[in-house]
């Protein structure tokens, strides 16, 4: 599969989306990680960032595109196809487990403005 034909499929919707993120990230990752009492009761899939990271390349081809660190020494990141046809927002622990905490479709990335600019 040639690299554009990879961005030329149509995108499924956001609850499709979302609900296949969850899946996949529920049966890749069963048993490969264990998830903290607070994420297995809410059954939000969690693993090994480097697994996650690989899953999200592989089956979406979705990559980094924003990451920050949050006060509370977690990692947020958001991974998205080069179109932004999807995206998956994941949150790392500092003991290196990772969960997706939110997927959909429509990423649009926006520069922060200069001051006294407005778009």
């Amino acid at each position: 599969m040639t690299t554009q034909a990879r961005f030329d499929r149509k995108p499924r919707s956001v609850g499709g989306r979302l609900f296949g993120a969850l899946t996949f990230a529920a049966v890749a990752f069963t048993g490969a990680t264990a998830a903290t009492s607070a994420n297995a009761q809410n059954r939000v899939p969690c693993a090994a960032h480097s697994d996650l990271v690989e899953q999200l390349d592989g089956r979406f081809d979705e990559k980094p595109v924003a990451r920050g660190l949050a006060n509370n020494g977690t990692v947020m990141e958001v991974f998205s196809t080069r179109d932004g046809g999807s995206w998956t927002m994941v949150v790392t622990m500092p003991n290196g487990t990772s969960c997706v905490v939110a997927a959909g479709e429509g990423w649009t990335e926006v520069l922060p403005q200069i001051a006294g600019e407005f778009s």
